[in-house]
């Protein structure tokens, strides 16, 4: 029996949240250090990643498909451990947080 998938957004819904998100940082300015560090360390998950050179809508097309697998809490979870396991590996290295 195949598992339900959750509602599909579409690409210009995930957009709107996406700037939505922006709008609220906008405009205040105590948050702006706050915000650049934040973008800052996002950058860095993707070099962590291996994916210094890939094209940026490359990498926005599959942050916004993974935007919608994030809905399904057994995919987010999936993910999550893939994820603390990759950290896991990269702790005690020289030049890593």
């Amino acid at each position: 029996m195949a598992e339900a998938r959750p509602p599909r957004l579409s690409r210009v819904q995930l957009l709107v949240r996406l700037k939505d998100m922006n709008d609220e940082l906008e405009g205040k300015p105590e948050q702006r250090p706050q915000d650049a560090h934040e973008k800052i360390s996002l950058g860095g998950l993707i070099v962590k990643a291996g994916m210094r050179g890939t094209a940026k809508a490359v990498l926005l097309g599959g942050l916004l498909e993974l935007a919608r697998r994030l809905e399904d809490p057994r995919e987010r979870e999936r993910l999550r451990m893939i994820g603390d396991e990759a950290f896991a590996k990269t702790e005690g290295k020289a030049g890593s947080p």
